[in-house]
């Protein structure tokens, strides 16, 4: 089924060991997820992150994986990174003060003194029914990149950020996510 509204998506994942920097290409319940296929302009924003996160954790249930715990430093990330491209108008991993998803997380204190970590990110912007959660974690989901992310077994946990507006000149609807997932 074909959604109206139109979308982008951008993956990428940082593994480290102590401060070097090597890059690489909710609750999961039987439940469903609730707020998941709101869209972005209807409900609260931290509606749409408690609905991401539930959705990531139910594709990773469904792989036998473990759920990813929500973690208040990488959501702050997330949302900083989130608000940065929709006030800036840039659709990137790299910040426009040349910022890495490995950078603006340790920002947070999320690294501390870890020798050994992993960083990855999921980023999406969708404006009308490509806003909602759902379809946001489904187009990750087909997406090679963005689903090795997702399903990355290390990771324990995950922050989701998200931002009324576009991160495209031009562009003013929409919705603008960061997903930043780590292991410390």
């Amino acid at each position: 089924m074909r959604l109206p509204g139109r979308s982008a998506i951008a993956g990428g994942l940082l593994t480290g060991v102590a401060l070097a920097l090597a890059p690489f290409a909710g609750e999961a319940s039987a439940a469903p997820c609730q707020g998941a296929g709101a869209r972005g302009h209807a409900v609260s924003l931290d509606t749409l992150r408690t609905a991401t996160r539930c959705l990531i954790n139910k594709r990773r249930r469904n792989h036998g994986l473990v759920r990813l715990d929500g973690n208040g430093k990488l959501r702050d990330a997330a949302v900083g990174h989130s608000r940065a491209m929709v006030n800036r108008k840039f659709f990137s991993h790299t910040g426009r003060d040349g910022s890495s998803p490995a950078t603006r997380v340790r920002r947070t204190g999320y690294l501390g003194g870890s020798d050994s970590w992993t960083v990855a990110e999921n980023l999406s912007w969708g404006e009308g029914a490509k806003s909602r959660p759902r379809a946001v974690v489904k187009r990750w989901m087909r997406s090679s990149g963005h689903r090795d992310v997702i399903l990355l077994e290390p990771l324990r946990d995950v922050g989701v950020g998200v931002a009324r507006g576009s991160p495209f000149k031009g562009e003013r609807a929409g919705i603008t996510y960061t997903v930043d997932f780590g292991r410390n």
